[in-house]
């Protein structure tokens, strides 16, 4: 244990982090404001070890070797523009081609590189002014030494959906870049540093952009294999025409346990410091952190559940903070050749004034519930999945809405 580095306590973390995100995406009932956010520690919880996570898990590389796949898919939607009074159902159809390099799948080597791409065509039925091509895509590049460790990542994704606060279709883009390194000091502690900036776009005039860069820095002391903690400092500037600047300076404590590979958790609780820059300044401290967590109950059942917080500005309200708090579990039942999986989620979006407003934003607050399913075809190169959610909303606008995916992937 002494001899082997700890800096791979860190790419744990990571991963227990990346799972997090990746499990519980927020679906187009969220406000498409914090569907771009990921958590406000952009140290850890930023840094993914792939680009897209699990975004092309049908595709198995071989070594130095592109692979391609693409993916044909359709979607019911019974209230496609989050409509209280007069809800619209909608039909869509989706091809991506995809595209996926890997200079390195199984591991080891001192230097690695990843990189994906999609391409998402979207078809509507009824909305058919609405079709267009998303696009999202990463490069990840890491080198790893006895001690040392240092991981750079660019990403960029745009997302098509429907807004829940204002009901209006747009199309959003998020360019992120992210750097982290990892310097074991000691047999059992290592000292990381993680630097990130943010910046989204909209195509509508009624949406205001905004940009964020973050920086952090901390130790991990690993107590055994299981049990790892350290203090993490932070600090981000939001910069947004709507609100001004946001600043934040963050003090917490980081935890990670791990029991083989049957359990991890890793959680953060702080103290935060911030100040607002709009017409007047607003400074107040509170609780921040976050919780990721996955458990093998067996070889047939999984549990997963995730917690995060985001704070975004506004890109419709001038002068308004958009925190938003989610809470998501899910648990999986693997068969003999497919998995099937149920899960919930709850997230509440508080809207905080920086000026005094006759007629404030109340909180919105969304419950839903999804189940899903996915099995491998034709030996692995092909899957197919299905899953099916159904979500209220309440708070500014009152709507339900139901979703019934179907997807199949091929691999080249």
């Amino acid at each position: 244990m002494r001899n082997q580095p700890q800096h791979h306590v860190l790419t744990t973390a990571i991963a227990v982090i990346s799972l997090s995100i990746a499990t519980f995406p927020l679906a187009g009932a969220a406000s498409l404001i914090t569907q771009l956010a990921t958590s406000t520690n952009l140290g850890l919880s930023g840094m993914s070890t792939e680009p897209w996570g699990n975004g092309l898990s049908t595709i198995s590389p071989t070594k130095g070797v592109i692979s391609t796949a693409i993916g044909l898919a359709s979607q019911y939607d019974s209230n496609f523009f989050l409509d209280e009074h007069h809800p619209r159902d909608e039909f869509t159809t989706m091809l991506s081609p995809k595209i996926h390099y890997s200079s390195d799948p199984e591991g080891g080597a001192p230097i690695t590189i990843n990189a994906d791409y999609e391409a998402n065509a979207r078809f509507y039925a009824e909305n058919s002014d609405l079709d267009g091509v998303n696009h999202r895509g990463g490069l990840m590049a890491k080198i790893e030494g006895t001690r040392s460790a240092i991981t750079a990542e660019a990403q960029y994704r745009s997302t098509a959906a429907t807004d829940s606060l204002t009901g209006t279709f747009v199309t959003t883009g998020l360019t992120s870049v992210r750097l982290l390194g990892t310097y074991q000091v000691a047999p059992k502690t290592s000292f990381y540093l993680g630097l990130s900036n943010d910046s989204s776009t909209y195509d509508s005039a009624g949406f205001v952009s905004y940009q964020t860069m973050s920086g952090q820095t901390g130790f991990f002391w690993s107590a055994d294999e299981r049990f790892s903690m350290g203090p993490s400092l932070s600090y981000s500037s939001m910069q947004s025409d709507n609100t001004g600047n946001h600043d934040t300076g963050t003090v917490s404590i980081q935890t990670l346990y791990k029991l083989a590979e049957s359990v991890q958790i890793l959680a953060s609780i702080g103290m935060n410091q911030a100040i607002n820059e709009a017409e007047f300044s607003n400074r107040h401290a509170g609780l921040t952190g976050y919780l990721a967590a996955y458990y093998e109950i067996n070889p047939l059942w999984t549990w997963e559940s995730s917690l995060q917080h985001v704070t975004t500005p506004s890109a419709t309200q001038s002068d308004y903070l958009v925190n938003d708090l989610s809470v998501s579990t899910r648990i999986m039942r693997k068969f003999t050749a497919s998995t099937a999986s149920l899960g919930v989620l709850f997230e509440m979006q508080s809207y905080e004034a920086l000026m005094d407003f006759p007629n404030a934003l109340v909180d919105d607050s969304r419950s839903e519930i999804f189940i899903g399913y996915q099995k491998p075809i034709f030996n692995g190169r092909a899957e197919i999945k299905s899953n099916a959610r159904y979500g209220l909303n309440h708070g500014n606008t009152e709507w339900e809405q139901f979703q019934l995916t179907a997807e199949i992937s091929v691999n080249f």
